[in-house]
């Protein structure tokens, strides 16, 4: 999914990170959904204002997924 999303937004500002960059909730809160895109400079690995959020569900994770997860 990454790839194709990467390809798509090669001509644009837009980056495509994967799950081992950090996505910032709150102060001291943080989670790493599996894919997301951003549109402005991100700093690092921790990812403030993404423009778009993936997560894919599994059965194991599903519950946390929809639950918690969703809510924050």
């Amino acid at each position: 999914m990454a790839p194709v999303l990467g390809n798509t937004l090669a001509d644009s500002s837009c980056s495509v990170y994967t799950s081992n960059a950090r996505m910032k909730l709150a102060e001291n809160r943080y989670l790493y959904p599996d894919v997301r895109v951003a549109c402005e400079e991100q700093t690092g690995t921790l990812l403030s204002n993404p423009l778009v959020v993936i997560v894919v569900l599994s059965p194991t994770t599903e519950k946390r997924d929809r639950g918690a997860k969703f809510t924050a």
